[in-house]
């Protein structure tokens, strides 16, 4: 009898020692799986940017592209070449942003972000397609927004300030889309 309660004993040991220790689960694993991306030009991918300006144009990639180096329709194109120092030019409509996310879009929060600018520029909601979602006029669309709506549509209107003339003076806007206010996580 000694000896079955000495088995018993480390019987139990032995699952008490495997609880603790573990339940023989896996600690990792991977799996590969196939994923299909489509990049679309811009004027056709969910988020579409799309020229409604002289200063607005895809490039030969189907990104839009602005340029504020010549004035559109300028017959004296070799003469005026650019915006003038010490200057303030506002530019109505200049591109659109349009959205259609389906159900959920009126969650997702926008903002365009100027980087790197070597002049002032400010945007500003300027309107939008009829029969779409609108944000007001006027707002700042460096801060974020929702459309009221979907599909969603702005008209961006352009504010650039100059300080000396310099030869070139550009910079890169990032349109971003998320679904939580970055201004939330501050």
């Amino acid at each position: 009898m000694q000896r079955r309660k000495f088995l018993a004993t480390v019987g139990s040991l032995a699952a008490g020692s495997a609880a603790a220790i573990g339940t023989g689960a896996f600690e990792s694993a991977s799996a590969t799986r196939n994923v299909t991306v489509e990049v679309e030009e811009d004027a056709s991918a969910w988020i579409a940017l799309n020229p409604l300006s002289d200063y607005a144009s895809y490039n030969e990639d189907g990104l839009l592209e602005l340029n504020f180096g010549e004035y559109p329709g300028n017959v004296w194109a070799a003469e005026s070449q650019g915006m003038n120092g010490e200057a303030t030019f506002e530019f109505a409509d200049v591109f659109e942003v349009w959205a259609d996310l389906g159900s959920s879009a009126g969650q997702y929060y926008f903002w365009i972000e100027p980087k790197d600018f070597d002049v002032d520029v400010e945007l500003t909601a300027g309107g939008g397609q009829s029969g779409h979602a609108v944000p007001p006029e006027g707002i700042d669309l460096t801060q974020p927004f929702q459309f009221p709506g979907q599909p969603g549509s702005v008209f961006v209107d352009m504010t650039i300030t100059t300080a000396e003339p310099i030869e070139n003076a550009g910079g890169t806007l990032i349109i971003h889309a998320s679904k939580t206010n970055p201004q939330n996580n501050a």
